[in-house]
């Protein structure tokens, strides 16, 4: 049994299999369900605590990348018609969540990271908070109604600006804040393209 282990519980029940050395091995989501890589490699995630084995993490191959692509554009649409109340609920439960399972994240978070016990709490609460201010963000977003008359060619026009999702993006995010920056980064890309 490994000195440190990341938990199984909670939020992390369907993430991963305990392997018979007593350390989880993980699985990748794609399309909303939990599975293995196509070539079923792993590949061994070290603790920066001890240098121990935490975990074993699906090892994905591009197909497996490019299957995760599919299915998130797949359900871009779905995700576009969907109304606005009931994204918002998806966010609420996504905070409700993690606020119950704060100490697992956290610990998860101490394990692949190195933080301290008080930090890796600290990062979970301040992603909880996050969720709940970009749920307010949510419900402010509209689209802008712009009059014609500013110019002599769009007299008697107008325009309405809506605003639509970016789409689909990857991204590698740096291990100092795991959990927070994906919570973050429409707030990010903001200030981004503020520059």
């Amino acid at each position: 049994m490994p000195a440190f282990s990341l938990p199984l519980s909670g939020i992390f029940s369907e993430l991963a299999v305990e392997t018979a050395e007593g350390v989880p091995a993980t699985r990748l989501l794609i399309g909303g369900r939990w599975r293995e890589a196509s070539d079923a490699k792993t590949f061994d995630v070290r603790s920066p605590i001890d240098g121990s084995v935490i975990a074993r993490a699906a090892s994905a191959t591009i197909d497996d990348a490019v299957s995760a692509v599919q299915a998130a554009r797949s359900s871009q649409g779905a995700i576009r018609e969907m109304p606005a109340i009931q994204r918002v609920g998806v966010m609420e439960k996504a905070a409700r969540l993690l606020e119950e399972n704060g100490e697992l994240v956290a610990r998860a978070i101490q394990l692949e990271a190195g933080k301290p016990t008080r930090d890796a709490l600290s990062e979970a609460r301040a992603t909880v908070e996050r969720l709940r201010l970009v749920l307010q963000d949510a419900r402010k977003i509209s689209g802008e109604y712009l009059p014609g008359d500013w110019a002599p060619d769009t007299i008697g026009k107008m325009a309405l600006v809506t605003h639509e999702p970016v789409g689909v993006i990857a991204a590698i995010s740096p291990f100092n804040y795991p959990m927070y920056i994906g919570a973050a980064t429409r707030e990010m890309r903001r200030r981004e393209w503020a520059r």
